[in-house]
Parts: structure tokens; C-alpha cells; sequence
């Protein structure tokens, strides 16, 4: 069994992974949003079509 001490401390790294986790996933989110909302005027200005 682990003692107290070692229980909370691991208790405390796993709030740091859950902060790690959701950060990635709102970075990758917004990184999304922004592509799409980028990509119109990226292709108007290169003169490119859809395919």
C-alpha cells in the first residue's frame, strides 16, 4: 500500500496531466478553428480552387 504522503502526490500529478490533456486538446481545437476560418482567403489570394 502506498503511504499518504506518496498518495497524495500522486494525486496532485494527476491534476497536472488532466491540465496537460485539456491545454493539448484546446490547442489542437483552436489551431482547427483557425485553419478553416484562414483557408478562404488563403485560396482567393493564391489564385488556387478546391481541389
Amino acid at each position: 500500500m502506498m503511504d499518504s504522503t506518496n498518495q497524495s502526490k500522486h494525486h496532485q500529478m494527476r491534476w497536472w496531466i488532466l491540465v496537460v490533456i485539456v491545454i493539448s486538446v484546446l490547442n489542437v481545437v483552436f489551431d482547427t478553428t483557425i485553419v478553416n476560418i484562414a483557408l478562404p482567403t488563403i485560396q482567393t489570394e493564391l489564385g488556387t480552387t478546391q481541389s
